[in-house]
């Protein structure tokens, strides 16, 4: 698949009708994959990714248990208000074209989606698919959604199209092993086999209430199916209700970020200092956490050793008296030898008669040479009197200074490192406590206390949505007890008799289809592994941070391994690794699943630092896929990255803000071109 073109008119930001060209062209004889388009934040890039899901999966784009009326209520906020116009637009057009190549042979669909405000609460849609130009006749017109989403399926296009939120809810969240679980099911489609396996156990219950069993067996099975339907109904509802909750964050989310950006128009001075004061805490924040990380492996290692500094002193004291002790015994030895050699040699007769000594001088001469040997070897006689503490040999003790001095080295690193923390936390809650205080003016008031009233609103929707999920939980641990239980009486009346050829049938399918889930489970989750460590290292600065990813199959965990098979924890990975793993984890499941589709990534670059931004714009960019779109600020992606981009750079599009009548214009370039 390739996209070709996306028109929008009046949705968002956009006002009337206005067309961008995605598909990636040809340079110079080379297939450039890369489309660059740029915007300040609030001009529209988001806009772009929501109207492509908007366009291919409707309702389904919001989630999967998003209700009609939210959906509507959607529909009419996203038709674009012009602050100028006397009368208002009440419609709305999105169409998506893409070419789709099956059997050799390249078909060009557009997808058509427009809608008009009914009322005050209700909205008319209307969806048509073009094939080729022309209305698709092959299907019938109420399954061209059903058709659209055949040829991109809804459960890839997350691994496909995300943006920077996405990234940061993967890399922050450290209980994200249901999501991935529930992404590796969708890509290999492996929930419509959990949903048959479901659904011949309903079977089999069904027919043996039926049979005649024993009473209280068939009793007993009627009651835990009806409590069962309870629960679901209860876990449904509370579904939905979280569903809700979170459409109702994401409303709120985008009226917080309505009012930001109002705030921005009407306030731009104080707003652009209040942005300085957030990156630069934001910069802070990053500095205090890397040198954390720092401090951490630096206590992990030798730097205890510095609390006890005088001890340290001592000890090398000990060692180099210890050396100096072993030098001297060999010296004094090989000396004495020496002398001793010397004096026999002079003491030969031979050799005194040649002197002509008289016997009172060779007792004179024989006295000072003895005398002689005695004051050369005193000194050393008197190194060698130093105790003896550790006796350890010339490497060993090297080994054990270096060591010490090294954990010396490190205290001094650790307690710079402990005072630069301490500075910068300092310096973040100055500046944090000066972004609280930050003058406002007066017309501003009102817009600061609309934002202050979303953010209370967001927290208490985030608290309910945690209890949702709580009690979601409660409720679910009781089905597993329910479900058990009625296995246990499904196998006593099949060892009563009560089966036959098609309960034995289904029991039989359902044992094969428990085992083909396992099996493929396992072997895409060891292929999903393997592709994920080497994005991992492919994109880290670290190449040595993780050596394997090993994702159990049953809980579906991510485990991280360094190069000594040592578990390393995700939350000491600093942000940007954090980051770099969540996008490793997307990249290898857009590979596992084996579908050619175009990526559209929204702002990945947001806590990356310069090192982590060069490795995705050089190394994952051009490769993630036949055709990538990249949505990105000017600080993100900026002339250096774009410069390194070339190559495989196709073209670019600037989405302009017109602040004094709030709508956005798409044309041709970049910020500075």
């Amino acid at each position: 698949m390739r996209l070709r073109s996306l028109t929008l008119s009046d949705f968002g930001t956009v006002r009337g009708e206005q067309s961008l060209d995605l598909a990636p062209r040809e340079k110079y004889g080379k297939n450039r994959p890369v489309v660059l388009i740029g915007g300040q934040n609030g001009a529209g890039k988001t806009t772009i990714l929501e109207a492509v899901r908007l366009c291919l999966y409707g309702r389904l784009a919001l989630g999967p248990r998003i209700s009609d009326v939210d959906y509507k209520r959607y529909l009419r906020d996203r038709i674009h208000r012009d602050r100028n116009a006397l009368i208002h637009a009440d419609s709305a057009f999105i169409s998506l074209s893409f070419d789709h190549a099956r059997a050799g042979h390249r078909t060009v669909y557009t997808v058509e989606r427009r809608w008009r405000a009914v009322g005050k609460s209700s909205v008319h849609e209307d969806v048509s698919l073009l094939k080729n130009g022309h209305p698709l006749t092959d299907v019938e017109s109420h399954h061209w959604e059903s058709f659209v989403r055949s040829l991109v399926p809804y459960g890839l296009s997350q691994f496909f199209f995300f943006d920077g939120e996405r990234i940061q809810r993967l890399a922050e969240d450290g209980a994200d092993t249901a999501g991935l679980a529930e992404s590796v099911k969708s890509m290999l489609g492996l929930d419509l086999v959990e949903q048959l396996h479901v659904d011949l156990g309903l079977f089999e219950r069904k027919h043996l209430m039926r049979s005649p069993a024993r009473k209280d067996a068939r009793t007993r099975l009627k009651v835990l199916a009806s409590e069962m339907e309870t629960l679901e109904a209860e876990s449904e509802d509370l579904c939905q209700r979280a569903a809700n909750t979170v459409a109702s964050i994401h409303g709120i989310e985008s009226e917080i970020t309505r009012s930001e950006e109002e705030l921005s128009q009407r306030g731009k001075g104080l707003a652009d200092a209040r942005d300085r004061l957030r990156g630069s805490v934001r910069e802070l924040e990053l500095h205090g956490s890397e040198n954390e990380r720092r401090l951490r492996e630096l206590l992990e290692g030798a730097a205890p050793l510095a609390l006890c500094r005088e001890l340290c002193d001592r000890t090398l004291r000990q060692l180099d008296s210890e050396e100096a002790h072993s030098r001297a015994r060999f010296t004094r030895s090989e000396l004495d030898t020496a002398l001793t050699a010397v004096r026999d040699h002079l003491m030969k007769p031979a050799f005194l008669r040649r002197l002509g000594l008289t016997p009172e001088g060779k007792q004179a001469f024989a006295d000072e040479l003895a005398r002689v040997q005695n004051d050369v070897l005193l000194p050393l006689q008197a190194a060698e009197q130093a105790s003896v503490l550790h006796g350890l040999s010339e490497y060993d003790a090297g080994r054990c200074r270096e060591q010490v001095r090294e954990g010396l080295r490190a205290g001094e690193e650790a307690k710079r490192l402990s005072a630069e923390i301490l500075r910068l936390e300092e310096e973040r809650r100055g500046l944090a406590t000066h972004l609280g205080k930050a003058p406002v003016e007066e017309d501003l008031a009102p817009v600061v206390q609309r934002l202050q009233l979303l953010g209370e609103q967001k927290g208490r929707l985030q608290a309910a949505l945690e209890q949702f999920e709580s009690s979601r939980q409660a409720i679910l641990t009781r089905i597993e007890r329910n479900k058990r239980e009625q296995e246990r009486l499904i196998e006593d009346m099949k060892k009563e008799g009560q089966w036959n050829a098609k309960l034995d049938l289904a029991a039989r399918v359902r044992t094969t289809l428990a085992v083909y889930l396992e099996q493929l489970t396992q072997q895409k989750l060891v292929e999903l592994q393997n592709l994920a460590t080497e994005s991992f290292q492919r994109l880290c600065r670290k190449n040595d941070l993780v050596r394997r990813m090993v994702i159990d199959p049953t809980s579906f965990r991510v485990t991280l391994l360094d190069g000594h098979d040592r578990v390393l924890q995700k939350e000491d990975l600093s942000a940007g690794e954090k980051q770099i793993y969540a996008i490793s984890i997307l990249w290898a499941l857009s590979r596992v699943a084996g579908r050619p589709l175009p990526m559209i990534i929204d702002t990945p670059l947001g806590r990356l630092d310069s090192q982590h931004r060069r490795r995705l714009v050089e190394d994952y960019f051009p490769y993630a896929s036949h055709q990538v779109i990249i949505l990105s600020t000017d600080t993100e992606i900026d002339e250096g990255f774009v410069k390194a981009l070339k190559p495989h750079l196709s073209h670019t599009i600037h989405l302009v803000y017109h602040e004094d009548e709030g709508w956005t214009e798409a044309t041709s370039g970049y910020f500075w071109t």
